[in-house]
């Protein structure tokens, strides 16, 4: 944005420079650079590509070199210009995008932990079956040695 205003300012301060007296001198129909801040004004206008072919067509009846003046301007402002504002707009595309695409993985990464999180619930519930099966054999083991224990006990009396 700078370079661009440096040299759009560089540009009004030339056009300013040289043509400054053509409509004075009635050449020009219209006072297009006649001070800096009417010569930066008709060169945005220029930028812009909005009726510049009439301005440069009526100083290049003046002064026909200056059409190599209106093409370098042309092509230093308006092009880049141009896609300084393409960037810019491609550049909020693409973050809004990129906003769209971080809170879809949020969601995925929540909704895997849950799912990973109930997946782990049931394996530890499992295990926990699997401890309390085999708890009530040992208390079944243990039971049936308690009884065989007070069964000797008993013929030993």
């Amino acid at each position: 944005v700078f370079l661009i205003a440096l040299v759009f300012y560089i540009f009004a301060v030339v056009f300013t420079d040289l043509y400054q007296d053509l409509y004075d001198t009635n050449d020009l129909s219209y006072d297009y650079f006649g001070a800096l801040d009417r010569s930066a004004f008709t060169l945005f206008q220029v930028m812009t590509l909005d009726g510049w072919s009439d301005i440069a067509k009526e100083l290049m009846e003046v002064q026909p070199w200056s059409c190599a003046l209106f093409v370098l301007f042309i092509i230093l402002t308006s092009f880049f210009f141009t896609s300084l504002v393409i960037s810019v707009v491609g550049e909020a595309f693409a973050s809004v995008a990129n906003e769209r695409i971080v809170k879809a993985l949020e969601v995925d990464h929540a909704t895997a932990m849950k799912i990973s999180g109930q997946q782990e619930l049931a394996k530890l519930e499992k295990r926990v079956e699997d401890l309390a099966t085999a708890m009530e054999r040992m208390l079944k083991v243990q039971h049936a040695i308690q009884e065989a224990l007070n069964s000797q006990n008993s013929e030993k009396e």
